[in-house]
């Protein structure tokens, strides 16, 4: 299973292109330096029962821009920038303006990575924002301060 995600990783490499729309861009890239790892992390809570298994059905791209939508009107208060990538699928979105299918993180943009099933997780309150942190299900990365701002408000944004 591990393969399967590393590929869905890779193919989604292209800032145009992700996994909703299926087109694999110019090559193979990873999304973010860290993306290969919070795809495994997912991939295990996938196998554990902790997380759903990802889909890609008909409305998969509606369901997550709703979802990330949710994310953006709870971390709203968020003084740094926040770029989300959903490692699962290769979408990037930004959340201020709410911008989903975005090419990419801006410079200066604190950069959270997961997977759809844990954010869908989070958002109905079966995993804890720490327990996903921990888990390796949610990777902060950005300069120091704004990064554990963001932590810390994904911590009470998301709280059930």
């Amino acid at each position: 299973m591990r393969t399967a995600a590393l590929v869905l990783v890779l193919a989604c490499g292209a800032a145009e292109a992700c996994g909703f729309h299926g087109a694999l861009g110019d090559g193979f890239s990873a999304l973010h330096p860290r993306s290969l790892q919070v795809a495994f992390a997912v991939q295990d809570a996938v196998e554990t029962g902790i997380v759903d298994k990802p889909s890609v059905t008909p409305g998969s791209y509606a369901r997550a821009a709703l979802r990330l939508g949710a994310v953006q009107r709870r971390l709203s208060g968020s003084a740094a920038p926040i770029s989300i990538l959903l490692v699962d699928s290769g979408l990037w979105t930004r959340l201020d303006p709410l911008a989903v299918h975005a090419e990419g993180p801006r410079p200066g943009d604190v950069v959270v990575l997961t997977g759809e099933p844990v954010l869908a997780a989070m958002l109905e309150g079966r995993l804890p924002v720490a327990d996903a942190i921990d888990r390796g299900l949610v990777v902060i990365d950005g300069e120091a301060a704004p990064a554990r701002s963001v932590g810390a408000l994904l911590r009470t944004g998301l709280a059930p």
